[in-house]
């Protein structure tokens, strides 16, 4: 939870530095925090089930799958 409200004035600081209107920085924000509501759970109960290194290691091998494309 403290990350989001870390990363959320930093978001909307930068759209709005890079010319996105007040309403288009709200509205990135907001599907910020909808997304999270949504994927938190999930992410939570296989984060329980699942060891920390193999979910790290899953999601450094995807991250390198994306960027080779």
């Amino acid at each position: 939870m403290s990350t989001v409200m870390m990363i959320n004035p930093l978001i909307v600081g930068f759209a709005t530095s890079i010319g996105a209107s007040a309403l288009v920085a709200g509205l990135l924000a907001a599907m910020m925090n909808l997304t999270s509501l949504i994927v938190r759970p999930f992410a939570g109960r296989i984060s329980d089930q699942v060891s920390k290194y193999r979910l790290a290691s899953i999601g450094s091998m995807q991250l390198e799958l994306i960027a080779t494309f």
